[in-house]
């Protein structure tokens, strides 16, 4: 009767869970693998990672039917110790063996309240210092350890089932990842309910099981090419995990940058960036004419390419930005496959454009007509501002030809704030008399901008002369010799 029922079960969820895949068959969604009996798990036959040093593995498992010494992941090669195994211990607890460079250490937590609900599962290891264990984020276990590294492996990687046991754990898994370096409690849980997108500093291997169902590949999502196989009935169905958020960015399509920031515009409104896009998975992707979202500043003209299934290529996409007026600009640059579950990836771009600019107050400075020499040396001044949305360094203050007027102050350079205002006191000076045209021009240290302003005016200097009258001549002589 006992027999009967665990077929029937076994029946209903396998029914069930062909139904699920019939459903997602040509889509993608966040998927979790599923492992439904002992016969059934997911192998990564070839890993292209190892671990020289610190470490963390971690992944979310909830198990159906809870089996002592049940295989959750495992290095081993055919009841050897292997490299490493996290294993269901006995009462409930999950055990951990590690064959490091020192000899093999053991390490298992005590009871697991509701382990038959969802739970996270972490172990790190801090060379020369200890390994640690968590559960849902929160420090379980610890040892000190004198190690400094894992044994070199090159064995199989299994999921959800053990060698050294022979036991499979049935169940469900979600976000497997295994890290180079040593997460703490706060990195865990600060990540652990979201998807990743692939790239993170440190990530060696990731399998969030966010592939196309009718599939019987898992990938590995940072593009290492780790990819694994489904055995027997494993497979993959709509998650119930924690996770929250969309699945991670299609199962190949991937992208060396998560987002642009393009370098501060100054001295031109013109900027270029590029982003390099490359194929996660086994088989070919077609590219769609890539776009962006509100495309006013930002372009770009690539057309429809493909991406062969091998993650050392990458496609280059030039864009470009040219913005009219200053100041800050975001938008997302769209990259779509028509591949099934090539995925789409939205890169956040974005672009500050700063500008210098000066100009004097006025374009004409009238001088007096008519500047006497009574009235020189004359003191003035005209104004400098900055119209630009950066400080502004004057380096030059000159005069276009010699006039006869000298410039006070400031002495360059200085620094006009954007905004500001910077007053340009001169003096005019004694002269020969006539016209007076002259240009000053006011240069930048930046960009070499430049704002001009024409003086223009005249000086006279009158001529003094007495005319003698011959009349008065006459009778001053006339007087005299009287």
């Amino acid at each position: 009767m006992k027999n009967r029922l665990t077929y029937c079960v076994v029946f209903f969820v396998l029914t069930l869970c062909a139904d699920r895949l019939a459903a997602q068959a040509g889509s993608c969604e966040k998927n979790m693998l599923f492992i439904p009996d002992a016969p059934s798990y997911a192998v990564i036959a070839h890993p292209k990672f190892s671990f020289p040093g610190a470490f963390t593995m971690e992944f979310w498992a909830q198990s159906i039917s809870f089996v002592p010494q049940a295989g959750l992941l495992e290095q081993t090669n055919k009841g050897d110790t292997g490299a490493f195994s996290i294993d269901f211990g006995t009462g409930n607890s999950l055990a951990i063996t590690l064959k490091l460079n020192n000899g093999i250490t053991n390490i298992t937590t005590g009871a697991i309240a509701n382990i038959q609900n969802w739970h996270h599962y972490a172990v790190s290891f801090s060379p020369n210092d200890s390994i640690r264990i968590y559960i849902d984020g929160i420090l379980n276990s610890s040892k000190k350890t004198s190690a400094s590294n894992l044994v070199a492996s090159t064995d199989s990687i299994l999921i959800a089932h053990s060698q050294l046991s022979g036991a499979t754990f049935t169940g469900n898994l979600d976000e497997l990842r295994i890290w180079s370096i040593t997460k703490t409690s706060a990195d865990i849980l600060a990540a652990m309910n979201t998807p990743l997108t692939g790239n993170e500093t440190g990530l060696k291997a990731y399998y969030s099981f966010d592939d196309d169902p009718a599939s019987q590949t898992i990938h590995d999502f940072t593009g290492g090419k780790s990819e694994g196989n489904l055995i027997s009935h494993a497979a993959l169905a709509a998650s119930t995990s924690p996770v929250n958020g969309p699945p991670s960015l299609g199962y190949m399509l991937a992208s060396k940058e998560s987002s642009i920031l393009l370098p501060v515009l100054l001295c031109t409104n013109q900027a270029d960036a590029f982003v390099h896009v490359f194929n996660r998975g086994s088989e070919q992707l077609q590219i769609e004419p890539v776009a962006f979202q509100i495309g006013t500043i930002f372009s770009s003209s690539i057309t429809g390419f493909p991406l062969p299934g091998d993650s050392s290529q990458t496609g280059t996409i030039h864009i470009q930005a040219n913005p009219k007026q200053p100041g800050l600009y975001r938008d997302t640059l769209i990259i779509t496959s028509t591949t099934i579950c090539g995925g789409t990836l939205r890169i956040p771009v974005e672009l500050r454009y700063d500008n210098i600019a000066i100009t004097f107050q006025d374009s004409i400075f009238d001088l007096h007509d008519n500047l006497l020499p009574c009235m020189l040396p004359i003191q003035s001044q005209t104004f400098l501002r900055n119209t630009g949305t950066k400080p502004a360094t004057i380096t030059s203050l000159q005069f276009s030809a010699p006039a006869g007027i000298v410039i006070d102050s400031p002495p360059t350079p200085f620094v006009i704030g954007n905004n500001q205002v910077a007053p340009i006191k001169f003096t005019v000076l004694p002269g020969n008399s006539g016209i007076i045209t002259t240009t000053l021009t006011a240069t930048t240290a930046e960009c070499s901008r430049s704002a001009k302003i024409i003086f223009q005016g005249k000086r006279i200097i009158p001529a003094f002369a007495i005319v003698p009258s011959i009349n008065f001549l006459r009778r001053a002589r006339k007087y005299y010799l009287s």
